[in-house]
């Protein structure tokens, strides 16, 4: 994935080696190119050094969005990624690996509830259909940025083809804006991020596509919080950061009943 970006011109570190023997690592490995920048989003959004990134990255991650690995060559070994296929439409197939935690015991009623929504929207949605990067956010580890905006971005291991409106949406995720009012992952505001997106890609952003992906976000991320919360509570792992994203299950639920009338 990260060699089919790369090679589309996104901005993401080199691939330099892969390591195919487990032997020397304990499992297969590769090496990238080291970028130097700040991922922690509330260093972004708050330090005064970033106030000169904070005013381009906006535009930044609208363009970036635009690059599609797919579009740029379909030779690039992407075949194995989930949606190639045509296995449905984007949004049901995202649903489904997320139905366990949904159907367990301690998923909340209002995260189950909504499901029938985004299932029945998704139903007459048209299908547009390129690569989703699928964790755009200002940072947490997604997107290394210095004091002139964002360098790289990272964390594909959720890419998959499927409707490209679907990084705008998740990027607008209120849990991404760390506190701060503005909804485009604390830095910017929603025209600015489709025009540059638009001039970018060719293709015009429809704002309301864009909420539902918003708000599919929003129960996806419940129910990942939902999962992280289960680790904790099954005894798999005890750690106090994955109790703590379990209580944010709460949150989500509220951004979503605010999205979806």
């Amino acid at each position: 994935m990260l060699q089919a970006a790369h090679a589309a011109g996104v901005p993401v570190p080199e691939v330099l080696w892969l390591g195919d023997d487990p032997a020397v690592l304990d499992g297969r490995f590769f090496v990238m190119e080291r970028i130097e920048g700040e991922t922690l989003a509330r260093r972004l959004l708050r330090e005064p050094a970033y106030e000169g990134a904070r005013r381009v990255m906006t535009g930044q991650l609208g363009a970036i969005l635009a690059r599609d690995p797919c579009r740029a060559d379909r030779r690039s070994g992407l075949t194995a990624l989930p949606g190639m296929r045509d296995e449905g439409h984007p949004a049901a197939l995202e649903l489904a690996p997320l139905r366990g935690n949904l159907s367990a015991p301690r998923a909340r009623a209002a995260s189950r509830d909504r499901v029938r929504v985004p299932l029945a929207r998704a139903a007459s949605a048209g299908r547009a259909v390129g690569v989703c990067w699928c964790t755009a956010t200002t940072g947490s580890a997604t997107s290394c940025s210095d004091r002139k905006g964002v360098r790289v971005v990272l964390d594909w291991e959720q890419a998959h083809v499927g409707d490209p409106m679907e990084d705008l949406g998740w990027m607008c995720v209120r849990a991404w804006r760390f506190g701060s009012p503005l909804p485009v992952g604390g830095i910017g505001e929603r025209d600015e991020f489709f025009r540059a997106y638009e001039r970018a890609a060719g293709d015009a952003v429809d704002p309301e596509v864009v909420r539902f992906w918003e708000a599919f976000g929003d129960l996806k991320w419940a129910v990942i919080c939902i999962a992280q919360a289960k680790t904790y509570l099954d005894g798999g792992v005890k750690s106090l950061e994955l109790a703590s994203i379990g209580r944010r299950t709460a949150e989500a639920e509220h951004d979503l009943l605010e999205l979806v009338d």
